[in-house]
């Protein structure tokens, strides 16, 4: 009895999103830490989102750290991707622009074909880039000058460890205030077209990562580990994400 408790408790519930089923992934694992976590045999809940617009305020953040929840939750964002910026704006001045956005990322993720169905116009493109930016540029700032103000405490605000990725490679941050500078500086970097096009790019960020993951570990070069399952590997590469988020 005692080694099946022990089991139990090794339990790892891992839930995981794209987009907006990213921020679906994070309010499930919100349900489950609260109400799964106050028993003994709870299993362990970890969040990796991939491009998933921001979800709460200052007062999740708070929250969270307050219950030592942070480490629950990875995000990975690419680097010019424009979704996990776009809640830092006001939605009403650019609902016209969101709603060609989100037409956009539909077709492009339903589509069969290689080549995107749906058009978006340059100056629609550049408009939304140019707003967004403006308003992580604004964020950035409040975080240097120590802002508290009473339009700020309503404002979204990064939770959890974030995952930034380029081609250069990746860095992981848990610092909210970290977080939000990177967010800014790294969508600086782009332009109105890499924004909306990094967000589709996941798939291959993720193959990336693993492919890196098993290079390093020797998995294609013919070692001992040569005959190991590709369910065994995808743990083994869970374990060394646990390890980087500090489990």
């Amino acid at each position: 009895m005692a080694d099946e408790n022990t089991s139990r408790a090794k339990q790892l519930i891992v839930l995981t999103g794209h987009s907006i089923g990213g921020a679906i992934a994070s309010l499930t694992a919100l349900w489950l830490l609260s109400n799964l976590q106050t028993t003994s045999e709870a299993p362990k809940i970890l969040c990796i989102t991939y491009g998933s617009p921001l979800l709460g305020n200052k007062s999740l953040l708070k929250s969270l750290l307050r219950q030592r929840w942070s480490g629950n939750f990875c995000h990975v964002v690419l680097k010019h991707d424009i979704i996990p910026r776009l809640l830092f704006a006001p939605l009403i001045p650019i609902s016209t622009q969101i709603h060609f956005l989100l037409q956009y990322i539909h077709a492009s993720v339903t589509s069969e074909s290689e080549q995107i169905p749906l058009h978006v116009a340059d100056e629609i493109k550049d408009h939304l880039f140019r707003f967004v930016l403006a308003y992580t540029d604004a964020a950035t700032k409040e975080t240097e000058e120590n802002k508290v103000t009473q339009t700020s405490a309503g404002l979204f605000w990064p939770f959890g460890n974030y995952l930034f990725c380029s081609e250069e490679g990746a860095v992981c941050v848990d610092n909210a205030v970290a977080v939000v500078k990177l967010l800014h500086l790294m969508l600086a970097m782009g332009n109105s077209g890499s924004c909306f096009e990094d967000h589709l790019k996941y798939g291959g960020c993720v193959e990336q990562m693993s492919y890196r993951f098993l290079m390093r570990k020797g998995f294609m070069q013919g070692d001992d580990d040569a005959t190991i399952s590709s369910y065994e590997a995808g743990n083994q590469f869970l374990d060394k994400l646990k390890t980087a988020l500090k489990w």
